[in-house]
This record gives C-alpha cells, sequence and structure tokens, in this order.
C-alpha cells in the first residue's frame, strides 16, 4: 500500500487505500511545493521494510535523504555513487535480485 486516495476522503469521507509495486522503477514529476520529497520519503521507507538494497543519490543535497541507506550520495559526490551502482547492476544476472 502507498497511501490513501486523499480526494475521496477529503470529499466524501471514503478510505480507500492505494496500492502500487515497490519493487519496480519510479518516476516523480510534480511542481515545487507539491509533495514529491515527502512522498518519495514515505515509499523510500515502506521499500526498506523489505530489505531491497537501496542507492540514493540527491543531486539537490537537500539532506532529506541522508540515513536511509548506506548507498547514499549528494551532489559532487553523486557521480560516484552512480558508478558503485552500475558495477552492482552489471554484476547481477538478470532477474535476480540482491536480498
Amino acid at each position: 500500500m502507498i497511501g490513501y486516495d486523499y480526494q475521496l476522503y477529503s470529499i466524501q469521507g471514503l478510505i480507500i487505500p492505494l496500492y502500487a509495486p515497490l519493487d519496480s522503477h519510479f518516476v516523480i514529476v510534480g511542481g515545487s511545493g507539491s509533495g514529491k520529497s515527502t512522498a518519495i520519503l514515505y515509499w523510500l521507507y515502506k521499500i526498506k521494510k523489505y530489505g531491497f538494497l537501496l542507492y540514493i543519490v540527491d543531486f539537490k543535497a537537500s539532506r532529506e535523504f541522508t540515513g536511509i541507506t548506506m548507498n547514499f550520495a549528494e551532489f559532487e559526490e553523486s557521480y560516484v555513487m552512480i558508478k558503485k551502482y552500475y558495477e552492482e547492476f552489471l554484476a547481477t544476472p538478470e532477474g535476480e535480485r540482491e536480498e
């Protein structure tokens, strides 16, 4: 579960859970101040409980994602972390996940 349908809750008082697979790729799009970082933090903590290997690169150096995973880099260190992830990616046979 990724959250609830806020519009249905605010208009009709219905609590409808929303589900989406959290074990794949994401694209998060939204205007400034729309809650992208908050949503990402929520999903990351939900994903973390399943023990997935996480790599986080924060190009803005916002400090919002510090401490979630050891595989974390900000701003100028981002390139090194991307290379580390890519090496892990190349070493992982297709269709397998490191648990």
